[in-house]
């Protein structure tokens, strides 16, 4: 599982295309909303990890949809691991 570094990718911004896939929604314990989203930048897909309206703090390019659910849940369970963190996308 690729550790969440802070690694960006250049073109990476908080403005941009309509994500195609929004994975999970976290309320981080200050509050702020944390999103992981898969765009789609021409033939190319791009996940993105980030509090709502900044730039993304991570974003990585992927192959395809299924690497990006992949990736979308390793990210989620690092993020989980860091404790304080409320899934609102959860079920139970």
């Amino acid at each position: 599982m690729k550790p969440l570094n802070g690694a960006v990718h250049a073109g990476a911004t908080a403005a941009g295309p309509t994500p195609i896939h929004v994975f999970w929604r976290m309320r981080a314990p200050t509050g702020r909303l944390l999103i992981c989203e898969l765009h789609r930048i021409g033939d190319e897909f791009e996940l993105r990890a980030g509090y709502a309206g900044d730039d993304p703090m991570w974003a990585e390019a992927v192959p395809s949809e299924e690497v990006g659910v992949a990736l979308a849940a390793a990210w989620k369970e690092v993020v989980v691991g860091k404790g304080g963190f409320v899934d609102l996308d959860s079920t139970h």
